[in-house]
């Protein structure tokens, strides 16, 4: 009888490489099914976002930019007066060098009803540009919007350079505003500033961050020129309620949160530039997290913004502490958005804090107008004063802790504030100094 065949022997090196094999396999497998399933979680948010009409690419933040049906589309002008006027860093802008505002002239510049040494200087440079502040003047309570053409599929490397200039063409007004109530012209004061506001207005459908901080910034600025020429010129009533309007206009809240909206999109182009295969896919997922969160803080009250903002910085440092050399994989342009995003958050707060004190301080202008002094508190200012945007009592509420705004005043002066971003009460330090220094408190002054 024949003895049954031998089974072949498995050697040590044998079973090694096959559980080498079978344990690849089931690595490529469980990479395989996270990858489908990442995939399509991806594809499920960026399939939600476009059916709420949210960019997910250059094409659809095109689209997203656009004019508002209804809305006064005045790109033509705005694009028209910065492209007439020489940009502060070309090799024209050297006559600009020794003027305040736009150079490096001395400021603060003298009040009006003082000597101001570089006054004649200054208005023989505004006069050649007289066609283009008159145009900018003209927009004065239009109410309309801007498109610049911007080409969004360079992603990370997208050229802005009409927004870098709308800050030029803000000085250029402001300086005019200056020279107006030297010369006692005040509605053209208020035609300078009220083309500052429609500059700024002009910019609220901005779509990234970097341009709506822009649009903050403009804002901020005709605010400051109402603080320091409102006590100078003789204007009505009427001429306080114009001011009035366009500082009510804005919504800070919503015009981030469409610029966070656009800027995911800008992301989810970056990454894809960067990254590719399971990276690319994880870090858009990563970067849509991001992005949901930091939306949250334009949901509900200014404090609860200031909580997501802490929030946001908490956890990137803790992501940090751990990756330093790379944050969760991510690549480093998306980072720099998302360590941005606190800083957004909280200049938004700031600007409706910069909102309120100034309404109320036209608000207590025109009291003063009524009753020939101004009101011993916030209080006595009735929603009339207020004015038709204001929201009841909420416009008198400091956004930073939710107490009323602050409210001095003495002898020589009113004083109406917020206690700003570092959320202690600094005694109403809102003005400028001489040395540069940024004021602690946001608020307007009002001498008497």
């Amino acid at each position: 009888m024949d003895a049954p065949p031998k089974r072949p022997s498995w050697s040590i090196g044998k079973m090694l490489l096959v559980a080498i094999g079978a344990l690849l396999i089931g690595t490529l497998a469980i990479l395989g099914v996270s990858w489908y399933s990442a995939h399509a979680a991806l594809e499920e948010k960026l399939t939600a976002l476009r059916a709420e009409g949210l960019p997910t690419n250059a094409a659809e933040l095109a689209d997203f930019y656009k004019v508002p049906a209804g809305v006064p589309d005045t790109t033509d002008v705005w694009v028209g007066i910065i492209e007439n006027i020489p940009s502060p860093y070309s090799a024209q802008s050297e006559p600009m060098e020794h003027l305040p505002i736009i150079g490096e002239g001395p400021t603060p510049i003298p009040p009006p009803g003082t000597e101001w040494a570089q006054l004649d200087a200054v208005e023989e440079f505004l006069a050649q540009y007289e066609s283009q502040l008159q145009a900018a003047r003209g927009e004065a309570g239009s109410n309309g919007q801007v498109r610049f053409p911007i080409d969004f599929s360079a992603g990370f490397d997208t050229l802005l350079p009409h927004i870098g200039e709308v800050r030029h063409v803000t000085r250029l007004l402001q300086l005019d505003a200056h020279v107006a109530a030297h010369r006692g012209e005040d509605a053209r004061v208020l035609l300078d500033i009220c083309a500052i506001f429609a500059l700024s207005e002009a910019l609220r459908g901005e779509p990234i961050m970097i341009s709506q901080l822009v649009r903050k910034s403009v804002y901020a600025m005709s605010c400051e020129t109402v603080g320091e020429l409102m006590p100078h010129c003789d204007w009505s009533d009427d001429d306080l309620v114009a001011l009035q309007a366009p500082i009510q206009m804005a919504h800070f809240d919503e015009e981030m949160a469409r610029a966070i909206d656009g800027e995911r999109a800008f992301s989810l182009m970056g990454v894809e530039q960067t990254t590719w295969g399971p990276l690319c896919v994880r870090n858009k997922l990563t970067a849509i997290d991001y992005f949901e969160h930091a939306l949250k803080a334009f949901e509900g009250t200014p404090n609860k913004s200031l909580v997501i903002a802490d929030e946001i910085d908490q956890r990137l440092s803790e992501c940090e502490k751990k990756d330093n050399a790379s944050l969760l994989g991510l690549d480093r342009p998306f980072l720099h958005i998302a360590l941005a995003f606190s800083a957004v958050i909280k200049a938004a707060v700031s600007s409706a804090a910069r909102q309120r004190c100034f309404n109320a301080g036209i608000a207590a202008q025109r009291y003063r107008l009524q009753h020939g002094k101004f009101p011993d508190a916030l209080s006595d200012l009735t929603q009339e004063l207020l004015g038709p945007h204001s929201q009841s009592v909420t416009k008198l509420i400091d956004p930073f802790d939710g107490n009323p705004l602050r409210y001095q005043q003495d002898g020589t002066q009113v004083i109406i504030y917020s206690i700003g971003r570092d959320a202690v009460d600094d005694g109403g330090d809102c003005v400028s100094n001489d040395d540069g220094s940024t004021p602690l408190d946001i608020g307007v002054v009002l001498p008497k």
